[in-house]
């Protein structure tokens, strides 16, 4: 970052200031990634909301906010105080750290894995209960999502690093709790209220009960439907809603959210087939985590896409299928090379993104899992890219493009401790 960049308490921010970048990652706001000018007098107790302090481009500035910022002498040292060192520009902690030599999964992740197991045991059980018609608790899958909601707001990172593992556990339990991670973190970084990242969280990890009732070989047939086996399958949307609205104890919203989520912009979509803002925004981005995990993770009907596919996709639809605010912010939310993401560098060599940077995305910290040849290596090794690492040849290392999910065989927990 340049040396004449300011530091401003929030209360401090004018009209006319330039913000270069925030207290805090990007996607933890609902701002533009590559800063922006305050013009209205209401951005000010929005800025305000979510930071404590701001960092501030004079030369960007504009009006009386540029002669106040040229006129006054920035504070020493606290920008390259807050930007020293490559580890205050990551974005968030790392998931995965060096300890004595070896990568080891950060706190973070750990705790992040013992949300995640509880979700996934707490599905599984809803699924049984169901199955067996038994009453599902409430306080179960409450708890279970409340967890999910508390892990996302304290490392997100590591909670989406573990929704895009390869597993082998069934394709249903793992994009039920990956639909209702993105569909969590996304509503967190468009500033939603707990209260509502709780439903959007119950929604989406339920969303899905009532392929219980549909025939199973419908739900992995590898071939296209035909009209009537497609009107059975959506079906399962007015299953899991009466499913869900029977769960007493759960928030009244999650079944309309769930009635909604495959309503698209267009009109076009089902059940009700709802158009626009007649869809309730929290069940429309539901529709894109689950399109969006549904793309990402190997399915048993196709083979999972790079996350930038799959965002290619989703963008595509925009104003059809998706709402196209909705569908540009969550593509952004995602990023570039979204922790978690296989890429090929341009030494052939294969590696997972474990950090980003706030200010150099294309240069995320990456574990190296794959030489070359594609062979596992005996140890991983980390590597940052901002540091401008050089391979055996003394090229330095770039990415070349991103890997379609579970490529190779890669199980990322391989790899560390």
């Amino acid at each position: 970052m340049s040396s004449h960049i300011r530091k401003i308490p929030a209360d401090e921010i004018m009209l006319g200031m330039f913000i270069r970048d925030l207290d805090r990652p990007w996607q933890d706001t609902p701002f533009a990634l590559e800063g922006f000018l305050v013009r209205r007098e209401e951005q000010i107790p929005k800025i305000r909301s979510y930071c404590e302090f701001v960092y501030v481009d004079p030369e960007r500035s504009v009006g009386a906010a540029r002669a106040f910022l040229t006129r006054t002498a920035a504070p020493q040292g606290d920008a390259q105080a807050f930007f020293a060192g490559q580890e205050s520009e990551l974005a968030q902690r790392p998931v995965l750290v060096l300890d004595g030599g070896q990568v080891v999964a950060s706190r973070e992740l750990v705790q992040a894995q013992a949300v995640q197991a509880r979700a996934r045991a707490t599905l599984e059980a809803a699924f049984q209960l169901v199955q067996a018609g038994h009453a599902v608790p409430a306080e179960d899958i409450s708890q279970a999502v409340d967890q999910m909601v508390e892990s996302i707001n304290l490392a997100p990172d590591a909670m989406l690093w573990l929704a895009r593992l390869k597993s082998r556990h069934d394709y249903a339990y793992r994009h039920s709790i990956a639909s209702a991670v993105y569909a969590i973190a996304f509503a967190r970084q468009l500033g939603y209220p707990k209260g509502d990242m709780r439903v959007v969280g119950v929604a989406a990890l339920l969303k899905d009960l009532g392929n219980l009732r549909l025939p199973q070989e419908l739900l992995g047939k590898g071939q296209p439907l035909t009209p009537m086996e497609l009107a059975v399958v959506k079906g399962h949307v007015a299953h899991s809603v009466q499913i869900v609205r029977a769960i007493r104890g759960l928030p009244g919203a999650a079944a309309r959210l769930i009635a909604q989520h495959h309503e698209h912009y267009d009109g076009n979509g089902y059940p009700r087939g709802l158009k626009g803002e007649a869809i309730d925004h929290r069940a429309a981005l539901i529709g894109l985590a689950d399109a969006y995990s549904a793309m990402i993770l190997p399915r048993p009907y196709a083979e999972a896409l790079s996350s930038h596919d799959a965002i290619g996709r989703l963008l595509q639809q925009a104003g059809r299928q998706f709402h196209p605010g909705l569908a540009g912010r969550f593509g952004q939310s995602i990023g570039i090379y979204p922790v978690g993401a296989l890429v090929e560098l341009n030494s052939g060599e294969v590696a997972i993104v474990v950090a980003q940077y706030r200010t150099q995305r294309l240069r995320p910290r990456l574990m190296v899992v794959l030489d070359a040849q594609r062979q596992k290596r005996p140890a991983a090794l980390l590597l940052d890219l901002v540091r401008e690492p050089s391979d055996a040849t003394g090229t330095p290392y770039r990415i070349r493009r991103e890997l379609p999910n579970g490529c190779c065989g890669i199980d990322a927990r391989e790899y560390y401790l």
